[in-house]
């Protein structure tokens, strides 16, 4: 029986199967194999952009439609990620709570009542494919109470605690280890990858890993000294807290992108509570909101998102230009209203309020500014979604870049120093 890494293939992040009939038969063997005192029926794997790093598929128990979700990096039990998400409700985050989870600790799974609210991430998805923004001013004003609620639970459940805490934090899966040497960044990326990079005229700049590291950027006429190597030696000190004998955490979702954020009539929801804890670094826990709901899909994370990238390369100044036209993006108003939000009830309150309990602002910037970093180059492997030439991960070598730099938007300016 598959493994729950064995079963990485069947995620959009993994290799994309195309026999659905088999993808369907693997994953009802995966669930059955979890529960097995329950008789599984009509389990259907549900095929999203939105699922990189997780399985997901629909299925019926005695009858009743649910969908199963299992997270495919965490390595955590799924007895865990329960009664993690009832940590987050008690601290005050809305969540929608699985009902269910895994009999066989060598099988995780969480179970969750069917509901036909959409994603966050289904209704940016649409705003993509119609050329207009599918988010309206309910489910702005739905996602504004649940980030004004979220930043408060952070704020209150502020604490410091021993540094080794907080490098062994479950929202580390997405940061600390991707950057570890011999981990996810040299795995995808050695010296010789070469990435494919449109010029705008009809060919690609072919350049390698080795030169992109160390070149400097200048993206929209704008300087940026920092390389992608001095971000990577960074993170490897700033996200273990190399020196430091504490860590400031709090009690966070950790992952909640807009793939696991409901619409629903009871308000917006978060759930797949895979990285949650209560020691979670403080400043990396509004990472993922903010990079992955409002910065990346305008890169290509998901899908084409139709925002056209301009290379070229400067050999003698070793710098590589991009040029790039996010007015292009039909939900760019979208997109910078979410990260306001998070900007404005999250991340600055969560900063605020560590710089008044005497945290090192110093140190809290280089955790939360190569997380972000670490958002567009470690989420999917960018060399392999150039070479497939359709129009995904155009964009995530910069926006690592402005991600880092805090620039390149207005909203990202805000979360600099005030």
């Amino acid at each position: 029986m598959k493994s729950v890494q064995e079963i990485a293939g069947l995620t959009i992040g993994g290799f994309k199967a195309s026999d659905t009939l088999e993808r369907n038969r693997l994953f009802s063997e995966y669930i059955n194999q979890a529960l097995p005192s329950r008789i599984i029926a009509d389990v259907d794997v549900i095929s999203s952009p939105a699922s990189l790093n997780s399985v997901v598929a629909s299925g019926k128990i005695a009858g009743e439609k649910y969908f199963f979700k299992v997270h495919i990096e965490t390595g955590s039990k799924a007895q865990e990620e329960y009664k993690q998400a009832e940590l987050l409700a008690k601290s005050g985050w809305p969540v929608y709570a699985p009902v269910m989870n895994s009999e066989n600790s060598s099988f995780p799974l969480l179970v969750y009542r069917w509901t036909d609210s959409p994603t966050l991430f289904d209704k940016l998805t649409l705003s993509y494919e119609n050329g207009r923004s599918e988010v309206d001013k309910n489910d702005l004003e739905q996602l504004e109470a649940m980030n004004s609620s979220i930043g408060q639970a952070e704020v209150g459940s502020l604490k410091k605690v021993p540094a080794r805490l907080g490098i062994n934090a479950p929202i580390q899966m997405f940061f600390a280890r991707r950057y570890e040497p011999g981990r996810r960044i040299d795995h995808w990326y050695k010296p010789e990858t070469i990435f494919d990079l449109p010029t705008g005229g009809g060919k690609n700049l072919n350049l390698s890993w080795h030169v992109i590291e160390h070149s400097k950027w200048l993206i929209n006429g704008q300087e940026y000294s920092r390389t992608l190597a001095d971000i990577v030696e960074e993170a490897r000190k700033a996200l273990v807290f190399s020196g430091e004998d504490n860590a400031w955490v709090t009690t966070s979702h950790g992952d909640d992108h807009a793939g696991n954020i409901f619409l629903s009539e009871n308000g917006a929801l978060v759930f797949d509570p895979a990285a949650a804890g209560d020691v979670n670094p403080a400043v990396l826990s509004d990472v993922k909101a903010l990079a992955h709901n409002s910065f990346l899909p305008m890169a290509g994370m998901y899908y084409d998102a139709g925002v056209p990238y301009t290379y070229s390369y400067e050999e003698k100044e070793n710098t590589i230009k991009v040029d790039v036209d996010f007015s292009k993006s039909p939900a760019l108003e979208t997109h910078m209203a979410i990260a306001s939000q998070i900007t404005d009830l999250r991340i600055r309150p969560v900063l605020n309020a560590l710089s008044k309990n005497g945290a090192d602002m110093d140190r809290e910037y280089g955790r939360l500014r190569t997380a972000l970093a670490g958002c567009a180059l470690l989420t999917v492997n960018i060399a392999k979604l150039l070479k497939m030439n359709d129009g995904r991960g155009i964009g995530l070598l910069p926006m690592a870049i402005m991600l880092h730099g805090l620039s390149g938007f207005d909203v990202l300016k805000k979360i600099g120093r005030q």
